[in-house]
């Protein structure tokens, strides 16, 4: 909780602050369960803070691996804001009323940082109510991450396509000496592929919960990268996910020597910068990584309005930045033959 209480802290430092605190344990974990499985250990460094130690090693490249018990692995529900507040505060009535004298209102309808200051004001004032809301904390239900169900997309991907390139096999062949027109319509046919599989072959289902919720824009992230990665091996492509180009991370970069790069980026229709990504996002990430041509991939996950896409259309077509191209696939799930006949 202490990102509520301070600027700068969120998931991130807060999931290294607790794996710094339990290295050993998670140390001895993982050579208790590679020993069970009879998995080879090197000496391996893993942090310029700590020693060697014996660990499994990442074959692809050369780093080492720490496992972690899934039943550690969940969102987390506070992090950097106190907007979830009444998540403690259905479990504490006292605790919301608190809350809600402090400011005379409604503790939901201020900014984070107003929140945050509110909250440090009232430890400050009043010691007992941090002991409240960790007390309110403790006591609500633990929530694990639900891995069958997979609802940020975070693994589901890997099963789904492992197999992809040799259950839909694709025709793509490159010489020896490829020109960056013959990886940008390598790279073309995948995008086109991708979109056969996910309109026609139900993988859009990966890309909703189990309850019908549209999942974060990593999971369709992961499941291109997936699809495309098999393909890239076996044409000898390198393809780099997330790749920074100085500017920020653009979302994949495919590269044959180090001239021909084509760089892909994956919106989602529910992502409000889907415009600014086309028109801005993507030329920048271009000229950083010195590329001539990408590949906007834009993934429907929801419905918008007829004006938003032909303005989208209207501002693709127009921009004039000819060595970029838009790739839209339907993800949006289609009812069952059997429904759609009722």
């Amino acid at each position: 909780m202490i990102g509520g209480f301070q600027d700068g802290i969120g998931p991130d430092l807060i999931s290294d602050l607790i794996s710094n605190i339990l290295i050993e344990e998670l140390i001895a974990y993982t050579q208790r369960l590679c020993s069970h499985f009879t998995v080879s250990l090197t000496k391996l460094s893993f942090s310029k803070n700590y020693p060697k130690a014996d660990l499994p090693e990442n074959k692809i490249n050369g780093k080492s691996i720490i496992l972690v018990p899934k039943e550690f692995l969940r969102d987390l529900p506070i992090a950097d804001s106190f907007m979830d507040i009444d998540w403690i505060c259905k479990h504490n009535e006292e605790l919301r009323k608190y809350l809600n004298s402090v400011i005379e209102g409604s503790f939901k309808k201020i900014t984070i940082q107003e929140q945050k200051g509110h909250i440090r004001k009232a430890i400050i004032d009043d010691p007992e109510f941090l002991k409240e809301v960790l007390a309110a904390y403790k006591s609500a239900p633990l929530e694990y991450y639900d891995f069958s169900d997979d609802p940020t997309g975070e693994t589901i991907w890997y099963q789904a396509t492992k197999t992809i390139a040799k259950t839909y096999p694709l025709n793509l062949k490159l010489t020896n000496n490829p020109s960056l027109d013959e990886v940008y319509v390598l790279v073309e046919e995948i995008c086109k592929h991708f979109k056969v599989l996910v309109e026609d072959n139900q993988l859009c289902t990966l890309l909703y919960d189990k309850d019908g919720k549209r999942k974060h824009e990593s999971a369709a992230q992961l499941l291109f990268f997936g699809i495309a990665n098999s393909y890239c091996r076996a044409n000898k492509i390198d393809l780099s996910p997330e790749s920074d180009a100085g500017r920020g991370p653009v979302d994949f970069k495919f590269s044959s020597g180090s001239d021909n790069k084509v760089l892909v980026e994956v919106k989602l229709t529910s992502n409000s910068k889907l415009a600014k990504g086309f028109t801005s996002q993507l030329p920048i990430y271009l000229k950083a990584e010195k590329s001539l041509k990408g590949i906007y991939l834009v993934i429907h996950n929801m419905e918008i309005s007829d004006k938003r896409w032909e303005g989208f259309i209207k501002l693709t077509n127009e921009s004039g930045l000819k060595n970029l191209k838009m790739i839209d696939v339907n993800a949006i799930p289609k009812a069952s033959a059997s429904i759609a006949n009722e």
